[in-house]
């Protein structure tokens, strides 16, 4: 049985681990759609001097996207969407490995193999 210290700590452990994971969650999808993105700007914008200004302007402002001639926008808007399917086909790998490695945890139905059996 868990006295009520063990309780406070391990949700405590709890709220600390769900943050982390939350920061570094955001983190990592941030990362993945900028970094796609810049990735398929560069291949679909046309070469130009100022190609790497628009790719920047882009990647920080949707805004930019308004100021853009209609097929330079439609093909701006086609890499956003491509960006942020690639940063969701990663979540669903995440989650795919988390529900997996559920199974090799060894808990069953939430509870210990070493509870006190008096109670």
């Amino acid at each position: 049985m868990l006295t009520p210290v063990d309780h406070a700590v391990a949700t405590s452990l709890v709220y600390l681990t769900r943050s982390m994971g939350t920061v570094w969650g955001v983190a990592a999808v941030s990362t993945i759609t900028q970094a796609a993105l810049k990735v398929r700007l560069e291949a679909i914008l046309p070469d130009s001097a100022g190609k790497l200004g628009l790719i920047e302007e882009i990647r920080h402002s949707v805004e930019a996207l308004h100021q853009l001639p209609p097929a330079l926008r439609e093909l701006s808007q086609l890499a956003y969407y491509e960006s942020v399917r690639s940063s969701l086909f990663f979540l669903l790998a995440v989650a795919a490995l988390a529900f997996g490695a559920s199974f090799c945890s060894g808990a069953t139905n939430g509870v210990s193999e070493t509870a006190d059996d008096d109670h």
